[in-house]
């Protein structure tokens, strides 16, 4: 049998795809595995290079900094020329890329008997696929080549940083400009600013992170405005001059025309699937268009069109996050195996991890009242209400509640929406997440012993808050 001849072959070495191979050559099945990536010698995709790992480490060390500079005095803690060293911050980010990366090394899949193909992929038809020159055959393809960001095509605009170029910088980008505002682009104006760039955000919509309850998206816009970071909702850049070796961007806001200065400009519009280049239509595979952008079309147990080939993670869509990526490639993999797992996204946690977090799940108030009406019950909790948050210094926030009246008593209680803002918003979520995923009372969780003091005290608060407010039978 020729070497180049495999059971299944995974295109992309992201979240989505390295999944997809490991859970396949560890089934115990005997499958000939093999993984193509364009990027030699680099396993992990975007996550791991130029999104969640270095973003998150690059934002711990900007919100020490802050926290540092505001609270150090009230702390007593006393400095001298306290400072940031921005490229030492740069050279720390990297090291944990280098240290997480050795999980996701080369070596890790050769061990488990994956072959690893390296070069661009491209489809031959829906048996064959050219990587680096050579052409390999196989019976089944997953496509998990992940997603990049957009770049607008605005007059004038001669360079433009993307999440990808702007984490090889060593020198403090200011002012900076950046365009959307998006969980990436508020992340990295909060990140920058905290860091001394003087920061302008201009964003289409008429509110930040427009995917979020209204509630949480006017409480984060209040805070980064309070960090001095300058916002211009309901605007667009029209096009870019050059002054004296610096950019000025022509920002058209309603009737007004403004002229911000920039340094740099970061493009945070978007995401679009990598699909380009793979010849898709010699394999039989079907686009679809979301949102402006193509992605792979897939069925609920994420197979396109082509029996033969499946699709997950980004180029699917249309959720850009790893956690869907790493579930859908162990799904793809599952029903390779001849499972029926389907994509369920009902009880979706997401996370923004600005300071403070905003953490998602489910239903925003808008989209609740447009399905339930008037069955709605909001609750909220303060955080000056949690002993922890106060502790913290933290305080600022709340944890909001989208409810309706359940089946069986009058004690039944569904959840529909969990939306919180403040410190560690991303840990608090996922007790709520365990509850609608299972579709258990909420109120069970008033009902939990929570260790004291802790944020997680706030999630049984605003549990028990809607399950003791409810009559009693």
């Amino acid at each position: 049998m020729s070497s180049t001849q495999y059971d299944v072959i995974v295109i992309g070495g992201g979240t989505a795809g390295l999944t997809a191979a490991k859970t396949l050559a560890q089934a115990g099945k005997g499958l000939r595995v093999a993984m193509a990536e364009r990027r030699e010698g680099k396993i992990g995709g975007d996550c791991l290079y130029y999104g969640c790992v270095p973003t998150k480490t690059l934002l711990r060390s900007a919100k020490l900094f802050h926290t540092v500079q505001r609270d150090g005095q009230a702390l007593g803690l006393q400095f001298d020329n306290l400072r940031l060293d921005f490229a030492a911050a740069m050279g720390h980010m990297r090291a944990v890329v280098a240290e997480i990366e050795v999980s996701d090394a080369p070596a890790v899949f050769t061990a488990l008997g994956i072959d690893l193909l390296w070069g661009a992929a491209s489809f031959e038809d829906a048996n064959h696929l050219r990587v680096g020159g050579q052409v390999y055959t196989a019976d089944k393809f997953v496509i998990a080549t992940g997603s990049r960001a957009v770049v607008p095509n605005i007059p004038g605009l001669q360079a433009c940083y993307t999440n990808e170029s702007i984490l090889e910088l060593d020198a403090l980008p200011t002012p900076l400009l950046v365009l959307g505002g998006g969980p990436i682009g508020v992340e990295f104006a909060q990140m920058f600013r905290y860091f001394g760039s003087a920061v302008t955000i201009v964003e289409r919509a008429a509110t930040l992170v427009s995917n979020e309850d209204t509630a949480l998206a006017t409480a984060l816009q209040q805070r980064l405005q309070a960090d001095g970071i300058r916002i211009l909702l309901n605007a667009k850049l029209m096009r870019i001059e050059q002054q004296e070796g610096e950019q000025v961007g022509i920002v058209q806001q309603g009737s007004d025309e403004q002229r911000i200065v920039a340094t740099a400009i970061l493009s945070a519009v978007g995401r679009q699937p990598n699909v380009d280049g793979l010849n898709l239509e010699a394999a039989g595979v079907l686009l679809h268009r979301e949102g402006g952008v193509m992605g792979i079309e897939a069925d609920s147990m994420l197979r396109t069109n082509a029996e033969n080939i499946w699709a997950a993670g980004d180029v699917v869509g249309p959720y850009y996050f790893t956690h869907v990526a790493e579930q859908e490639g162990r799904f793809v993999a599952r029903n390779i195996l001849g499972g029926h797992n389907k994509r369920d996204y009902r009880a979706l946690p997401w996370v923004t991890f600005t300071d403070p977090e905003l953490a998602h799940l489910g239903l925003t108030e808008q989209q609740a009242r447009a399905q339930h009406g008037d069955q709605l019950e909001i609750t909220y909790l303060p955080l000056r209400y949690v002993d922890r948050a106060i502790i913290e210094g933290e305080a600022d926030g709340f944890i909001k509640l989208i409810t309706t009246p359940g089946i069986g008593g009058k004690l039944a209680v569904r959840l529909l929406g969990a939306h919180i803002i403040g410190p560690g918003a991303g840990e608090l979520i996922h007790e709520f997440a365990v509850a609608m995923h299972n579709r258990i009372n909420p109120g069970l969780i008033a009902l939990t012993i929570h260790a004291y003091p802790t944020m997680s005290i706030g999630d049984r608060q605003a549990a028990g808050l809607r399950f003791l407010s409810r009559p009693r039978a």
